[in-house]
């Protein structure tokens, strides 16, 4: 993370769009544009996962960085959800092929990887989720830039994750 003063970089994506400088269009014109209300109405969404839902089926997803940049975090974090489902499932799926043979004195051991890796998951997330509900308060942010901050926050933190998975898979010794 880039900071200078109050300004954020996260992932690339300066989010002075947040502190009101790429302002988004108004009521009327967003109604004037289709495309720029679905986004809108997107946007209003306060659940974390409807939005990044939304941002996915939403007619304009594809323009999204054209139409509001703030909505670009969530369609970020959506593709990623898979991704780290998607690895975290490898990793697992790798790790039964790698310690198969530790199953001949330890018939539990590929259970209790898989139910340990499943709790992981869900503590590292709501680690990832606390943390960046507090990230932009503690650096003074307004409420209204909070939620797209935590968002921009919960991408760059699921992206180390996805780098930790492969670090942990790339380690593992598959007999082929």
């Amino acid at each position: 993370m880039k900071q200078t003063g109050i300004w954020t970089m996260r992932g690339g994506l300066l989010l002075a769009c947040a502190l009101g400088l790429a302002a988004p269009a108004s009521y009327a014109a967003k109604r004037a544009n289709p495309k720029a209300a679905l986004t809108a109405d997107c946007m209003t969404l306060h659940d974390v996962a409807a939005k990044e839902a939304c941002m996915a089926t939403s007619g304009d997803f594809k323009d999204c960085p054209n139409t509001d940049l703030r909505c670009a975090p969530y369609r970020r974090m959506h593709a990623l959800d898979t991704q780290l489902l998607q690895a975290s499932a490898q990793l697992v799926q790798d790790s039964r092929k790698a310690y198969a043979s530790l199953t001949a004195n330890d018939p539990a051991y590929l259970d209790d990887l898989d139910a340990g890796m499943r709790r992981a998951d869900l503590a590292w997330r709501a680690s990832r989720d606390a943390d960046c509900a507090v990230e932009p308060m503690v650096q003074g942010m307004s409420r209204v830039e909070v939620t797209d901050l935590i968002e921009a926050c919960r991408v760059d933190r699921t992206q180390e994750r996805l780098g930790q998975l492969d670090e942990w898979r790339a380690a593992l010794i598959i007999e082929k």
